[in-house]
């Protein structure tokens, strides 16, 4: 027999049971216990079915009829209900009833404070771990609008009812200036600092010194227009102010920084500085030095600022109309006597200090015009170092240069000073060329003429080599012919007493076979006749003397016998 709960038939069964147990002892009644504070509306047999069903245990689906939220939850497939340590088992497993009033519903099998709340799909990190239960679970964090229509949640014991959004709990400490996403900056260990902010994702992303720059100094606080929220968490000490992220201006460095130059070098910054130091030049792009009074040219592009600067403070003016305002003069003074005081841009560029402007033109215009081999001869031949009085060397440019002896050594030591006193080294020599001299040599001793005219010095004034160097011997000099000579006859024609052959008897100068010798009356022996036609060599045969070939002049025979054949005989040899 079957019969629906609703019928007829039900109800007058259910009447009778009610009648029956009226009328029984309290030991009789069928309830196991009073029921917990929460569930005492439902006391009494009229409301069992509310929660059983006949004839078996508390059914699932009659609790969820009431607790509409966790019933939610659970289709949802969130929540602890939903979880693996809940989801299969019945309400009545964990939320016993018929335990008196005072017994609570919630049971924890490890304990509160040991509850996995991973298993709620919320885990809790860094700071959380650390709160109680209801510092979190509180009516102050409650979304009222997930409790409305469930009348079995209280806010005061639930923990149901709460956004996984840090703003649900925490004050917007910024005030609505930046996202709801505070984890893109701040983490659960600790508010500050807010290690997980990341400047480069802002439309002003940090570089150089910035980096060091303490938040406050960019971010100043400003006075909140409205209250903090009541009951929210706040990490703030003065509530009353707030850090200003919105409104701030960075388009140009002057929006933060002052002008130390005060407008005279315009308002771009970043042509001259970087991020990594106020006193740090871009060397890529750099200062425009043309807008200054002082264009930079050549070397000077290349030379740091505060060589020139060297108060620190790029406006202070700086002395430059003249080389010397910046460099020392390098000679010394050696130029404060000439028209332009020795200006060094005269000679120098800013290109670099050599080569110099000071060109062979300008040389000839100088107390020593150039000439000859001296127009080819490095500047420091003559301009030799001398020492500044910390040591360095510097060229010497106030030399003596009135004789040649001032640069140059008596090559002769002295042979010629005769000379020398009456034109100096020049009365012989010349700039061109130190082997052709111009040296008129009748004015000598000995007048060179014929073949001596084209004889090089060096042919008979010859080198000597001492203990001190090389020098031309020029005198005494003999002037005999033997003294530059030798005598090709082997002393045939050396007179009885003389110590030499003169040779100038026989020839001349003009050249060694032009012979002023005549055998008709420098002889013992007269040609004529046939005799004027024979060939010098056929009567001078070669003979050897003292191991040599020499022609024989004398003595030879001057009878005819001695050249001539006899009837039968041969000539004498």
């Amino acid at each position: 027999m079957s019969f629906k709960l609703n019928s007829p038939a039900f109800r007058i069964i259910y009447v009778s049971l009610v009648a029956g147990l009226l009328v029984l002892p309290a030991r009789a009644q069928i309830s196991p216990g009073k029921l917990s504070e929460q569930h005492q509306k439902l006391e009494g047999i009229a409301n069992c079915t509310r929660c059983h069903q006949m004839g078996a245990t508390v059914a699932d689906d009659k609790c969820l009829q009431c607790h509409k939220t966790i019933a939610a939850r659970i289709s949802a497939k969130a929540g602890y209900h939903a979880s693996s340590e809940v989801s299969g088992k019945n309400c009545s497993s964990c939320h016993r009833e018929h335990n008196g009033r005072e017994y609570e519903l919630v049971y924890w099998p490890k304990g509160e404070k040991a509850f996995d709340h991973a298993l709620t799909g919320y885990p809790l990190e860094g700071a959380h771990r650390d709160r109680e239960c209801r510092s979190c679970h509180k009516p102050t964090f409650i979304n009222l609008s997930v409790l409305k229509g469930d009348e079995s949640l209280r806010p005061a014991r639930s923990f149901m009812g709460l956004k996984q959004d840090c703003l649900n709990c925490h004050t917007d400490e910024h005030a609505d200036q930046l996202t709801d996403r505070c984890l893109d900056c701040h983490s659960y260990k600790a508010w500050t600092p807010a290690h997980e902010f990341n400047h480069d994702k802002a439309r002003y992303k940090l570089t150089g010194k910035h980096r060091e720059t303490t938040c406050v100094k960019c971010h100043p606080e400003k006075t909140r227009t409205s209250p903090f929220p009541v009951g929210l968490i706040t990490q703030k000490t003065s509530p009353d102010s707030i850090a200003q992220y919105q409104g701030l201006t960075f388009g140009k460095c002057s929006d933060c920084h002052k002008d130390v130059h005060l407008g005279k070098l315009g308002p771009d910054c970043a042509g001259c500085h970087t991020t990594d130091g106020l006193k740090s030049e871009i060397t890529e792009k750099g200062f425009d030095h043309n807008r200054s009074k002082y264009p930079l040219r050549g070397k000077h592009v290349k030379v740091a600022c505060n060589r020139c600067h060297t108060s620190g403070n790029l406006t202070t003016p700086v002395a430059h109309n003249q080389c010397k305002d910046c460099h020392a003069d390098a000679h010394m003074n050696q130029f404060a006597q000439i028209p332009d005081s020795g200006a060094c841009e005269a000679c120098h560029t800013v290109e670099g200090f050599s080569p110099t402007l000071y060109t062979l033109e300008k040389h000839q215009q100088s107390r020593y015009p150039l000439t000859g081999r001296h127009l080819a001869i490095p500047c420091n031949r003559c301009h030799t170092p001398i020492k500044r009085p910390n040591g360095s060397p510097i060229a010497d440019f106030n030399l003596k240069y009135k004789d040649c002896a001032d640069c140059h050594k008596d090559a002769h030591q002295g042979q010629v000073n005769l000379w020398i006193e009456k034109g100096g080294c020049a009365y012989c020599h010349n700039t061109e060329n130190w082997h052709r001299t111009s040296f008129d040599h009748a004015q000598a001793r000995f007048i060179l003429d014929g073949k001596h005219r084209e004889i090089l010095c060096l042919g008979c004034h010859y080198i000597e080599v001492d203990g001190v160097g090389k020098q031309v011997w020029m005198k005494p000099l003999t002037m005999e012919c033997a003294g530059c000579h030798k005598d090709v006859h082997q002393s045939q024609f050396l007179a009885e007493g003389q110590q030499s052959v003169v040779c100038e008897k026989c020839h001349r100068t003009t050249g060694w076979k032009e012979l002023r010798f005549s055998h008709n009356q420098d002889s013992h022996f007269v040609l004529d006749g046939a005799h004027e036609k024979v060939a010098c060599n056929a009567c001078h045969k070669q003979v050897k003397v003292n191991d040599e070939l020499t022609r024989l002049y004398r003595p030879l025979g001057t009878q005819c016998v001695d050249c001539h054949q006899q009837k039968g005989k041969a000539a004498p040899q």
